[in-house]
């Protein structure tokens, strides 16, 4: 039997795992970790906590694969690996306490009108930060948050894409310095829900 992940559906492979089929869950970990770590790495900018979530997203679906029912691998581990970084950045020491209203707030969200407002005014805040760059990192920044990768937006702005990694990287890093991360990645967790 040939044991590609093309021959099954994400229903049939959620069987196989659940038989403990080690097979079944290394195919759709090839299949899934690199989208989830550049999701993941683009809206955090932050390495070690991305792949700590990533380990731990996969960690869990191995622990957890006799209980499991995952139609749509693609969109259950983009979320949960969003809420695990999340979850990281609220144990770190630094963060303050924006996480702890956190589960209050995704309360507050599930009205989609009132989501949508908050999420208009984070767009704004994001946009201020971005007020605050240079010309070309304001611009690399903006593609950033429309959900540009970094091979379009290297090819939109003609630079390597190392370069723009780098670049993103730095930006990032002064986000989070700035304290403005928190309502970004408050942003990304609510933009997927609406």
């Amino acid at each position: 039997m040939e044991k590609s992940r093309s021959t099954y559906s994400d229903i049939e492979l959620m069987q196989l795992l659940k038989q403990d089929q080690q097979w079944a869950f290394e195919c759709i970990y090839n299949e899934h970790w690199e989208h989830l770590y550049n999701h993941a790495y683009k809206r955090i900018g932050i390495q070690y906590i991305v792949e700590d979530a990533l380990q731990n997203v996969f960690g869990r679906i191995w622990l957890k694969r006799a209980s499991l029912d995952i139609i749509n691998f693609r969109a259950y581990l983009t979320t949960a690996m969003m809420h695990e970084c999340i979850h990281i950045l609220s144990e770190n020491k630094q963060v303050d306490a924006f996480y702890e209203k956190f589960e209050q707030l995704e309360e507050v969200l599930g009205d989609a009108g009132y989501g949508h407002i908050i999420q208009k005014e984070l767009l704004e805040v994001a946009y201020q930060y971005a007020d605050t760059l240079p010309e070309k990192k304001k611009q690399l920044f903006l593609l950033h948050l429309k959900g540009y990768d970094t091979k379009e937006i290297s090819l939109y702005l003609k630079l390597s894409r190392k370069t723009i990694q780098n670049q993103l990287g730095v930006i990032l890093k002064n986000l989070k310095n700035s304290g403005a991360i928190h309502l970004i990645l408050l942003f990304e967790a609510i933009k997927d829900i609406f």
